[in-house]
């Protein structure tokens, strides 16, 4: 498996990671795993609700996710997180799931159209982090990915929309 940075995953126990580096860790035990932080965990109580696994999650934290980590996955502890490759139920890419994302979310569809529009191949383009996961709320940022050259592009027709609309509450500066 080919991991790369911004792509999610699901593990069999229900944790959802973000990937966090393109080369596979090496965990307490043996074998290798996927090097990732871990993001949201199953939480009946949680503010979160993933429709297509009828499960609620909560967000955790930095300083939350290694107290959970610690507790229930040890093993899988380092700097960040060794998540063992037999352990990964499903593993989402910001580009595969980007039209399924768009079916179901008007936002992220109209964005899309808007860039591609403007000379960003769609091919080049992905979502990742709540809404890849299916784990979004009304509030949620748009997390967008453009592989390769085309990032530049991207950046530079969203810096431009932002300092010329600066009525529009959604839209924050990039960093």
């Amino acid at each position: 498996m080919k991991q790369r940075i911004r792509d999610f995953l699901f593990t069999k126990d229900g944790l959802v990671f973000s990937v966090v580096d393109y080369v596979p860790q090496e965990y307490y035990g043996g074998g290798e795993g996927v090097r990732a932080m871990l993001r949201y965990v199953p939480d009946e109580k949680g503010e979160r609700m993933n429709k297509k696994r009828g499960i609620r999650y909560r967000k955790l934290g930095t300083e939350e996710a290694f107290e959970y980590m610690k507790l229930h996955h040890p093993s899988w502890v380092y700097d960040v997180f060794a998540v063992p490759y037999d352990e990964i139920q499903e593993y989402l890419r910001p580009e595969k799931e980007l039209e399924r994302v768009c079916q179901e979310d008007e936002k992220v569809s109209r964005l899309i159209d808007t860039l591609e529009d403007m000379g960003v191949r769609r091919k080049s383009m992905g979502i990742t982090g709540s809404r890849l996961t299916s784990l979004s709320q009304a509030n949620s940022d748009i997390d967008l990915v453009v592989y390769g050259k085309e990032w530049w592009r991207a950046r530079e027709i969203l810096s431009e929309a932002i300092s010329t609309d600066q009525n529009r509450p959604d839209l924050k500066p990039i960093p």
